[in-house]
């Protein structure tokens, strides 16, 4: 099968483990999972739906409010009162929003499961997506709608675990959960950058396209 990034027919067979069959990319090195083994819809909402992660947990706003600060800290640019922020991917909870409205931004949460909200015509000054992008089954069209729903002058901002040359697939922790199917390696974001034109800047875990 075709790269679901880049679309490039040239792939490789990477990894066969008791979960599921992955394939890397030749083109952008992007490694993902054989969609045969893709969980429901359903089996992926109620994995998700196992996560505590509520605003009554120090511990998760304390997370988030890192999250936040990293991401801000990536910007190159302070925004003004009132520019517009959008959490993609957010869950089942508004704690970025939250954070992000303190910081004075009108802020909106979307999640395709917990919070389906219209977003056809809106566009953003700012966009985080917290360890969202793992979960793209078609990233091609989502990273596509991602950017679509950016500002000209806007900022997107990821977090998600990178994938290098020296990480060995078969036991990196990071594909063990199942509803992790694609894995970016900086050839991938370069790639994605220079498709949408923008500047690209990686601070470990965090990305961002301005």
């Amino acid at each position: 099968m075709n790269c679901p990034l880049c679309l490039s027919p040239k792939t490789n067979e990477l990894s066969f483990t008791k979960m599921a069959m992955y394939e890397v990319c030749k083109e952008c090195r992007t490694v993902y999972m054989n969609p045969e083994y893709f969980l429901s819809k359903q089996s992926e909402k109620e994995r998700y739906d196992l996560h505590n992660n509520t605003e009554e947990d120090q511990r998760y706003v304390d997370y988030m409010y890192y999250n936040m600060q990293e991401c801000l800290s990536l910007c190159d640019k302070k925004f003004s009162i009132g520019s517009y922020s959008l959490d993609y991917g957010c869950g089942a909870t508004q704690i970025m929003s939250n954070l992000l409205e303190s910081e004075g931004l009108c802020s909106i949460s979307y999640d395709p499961l917990y919070f389906p909200i219209e977003l056809k015509k809106a566009k953003f000054d700012l966009i985080t997506a917290i360890e969202v992008v793992e979960h793209f089954n078609n990233p091609a069209k989502e990273w596509q709608q991602l950017f679509d729903l950016l500002a000209p002058d806007g900022v997107l901002v990821v977090r998600t675990q990178l994938i290098t040359d020296v990480v060995d697939f078969e036991n990196w922790w990071y594909k063990n959960d199942p509803t992790h199917v694609t894995f970016y390696h900086d050839i991938g974001l370069e790639w994605i950058a220079n498709k949408y034109n923008r500047k690209l800047k990686i601070k470990n875990n965090f990305i961002a396209f301005l």
